[in-house]
């Protein structure tokens, strides 16, 4: 990476979980960001049916009803926390700074932001390369880089991923490290550098133990925010331009089936907490007295 990327776009899928991580990365390199690409999950409505429908069949209504939840959810509170900030004030003071949405974090800073279904289409890429970027951050994004998005830029991309790679590469980390029953737990950042899923040279790694008791949005919530304070380390580093070798071996490790879902949770395993959901919405409604505290 060239030292100290004065210009940076920030790839993301908006999602509940991954609001406190989003409010961190703004807030230490919000001057620096100049466009905001949001991942179009859905596609419009008859998208979101298909979605739904591949999902379900696949995973189960436990799997798709947490990680659906954790992206409509936030849609639905950031429509609403306007109003809900100006009653959280109504109501009394001592209350923490709001928690912002990725579009108001975009626009407190003047960036930029887009709404993409492809983000290896022609007009996705024409998009980025008008700010002509240093950097490019993907956290927690859902699609994958092809190689002609790869070669179309001229600078560096980065993944920030909630696991210790090698370990539990690919969309679901969260709930793998919760099924395997690991110890620990952690996150890299890495380059991307063709279209193979977290395999790129590991430029940081950062570990801590599982937190007993956590389930899986909790976790994600945990590690993103890990995966920022890293990031924002390593780009202050004096090592920042030196990766180091992808990884070796780590299977990719798909959303998990409906058979793997039944038997994590029989092992004890959570997906979702509605304290954590209500915890994320209060902070971003401004009704919390600690938006800045994480799971863990």
């Amino acid at each position: 990476m060239r030292p100290e990327p004065a210009r940076i776009v920030v790839l993301h899928l908006d999602s509940l979980c991954c609001l406190p991580a989003m409010n961190a990365l703004f807030e230490a390199l919000g001057g620096r960001i100049v466009l905001l690409v949001s991942s179009d999950r859905f596609a419009g409505a008859r998208g979101f049916l298909r979605q739904l429908r591949r999902s379900v069949t696949h995973s189960g209504i436990r799997m798709t009803g947490a990680l659906g939840f954790d992206i409509v959810a936030l849609r639905i509170a950031a429509f609403f926390a306007p109003a809900m900030r100006l009653l959280g004030g109504w109501r009394g003071r001592g209350r923490s700074r709001p928690w912002r949405s990725p579009p108001e974090l975009a626009a407190r800073v003047g960036a930029a932001c887009c709404i993409v279904s492809d983000i290896n289409a022609a007009a996705a890429l024409d998009r980025i390369r008008q700010v002509r970027p240093d950097l490019i951050v993907s956290l927690h994004f859902d699609q994958i880089l092809r190689w002609a998005f790869l070669q179309g830029l001229s600078c560096p991309v980065v993944n920030v991923h909630p696991a210790l790679l090698p370990a539990h590469r690919g969309p679901c980390p969260a709930f793998w490290t919760l099924a395997a029953r690991d110890a620990r737990c952690g996150v890299t950042v890495h380059r991307i550098v063709d279209e193979s899923i977290d395999t790129g040279p590991i430029l940081a790694r950062r570990q801590r133990c599982v937190p007993a008791g956590i389930c899986m949005g909790e976790l994600d919530e945990l590690l993103f925010r890990d995966g920022v304070d890293l990031l924002v380390d390593l780009l202050k580093s004096q090592s920042r331009g030196v990766p180091g070798p992808p990884a070796p071996g780590g299977r990719y490790e798909p959303f998990p089936d409906r058979a793997a879902v039944r038997r994590a949770r029989r092992q004890g395993a959570r997906l979702w907490r509605l304290g954590q959901a209500v915890r994320l919405i209060c902070g971003l409604f401004g009704w919390s007295r600690h938006c800045g505290q994480s799971a863990g």
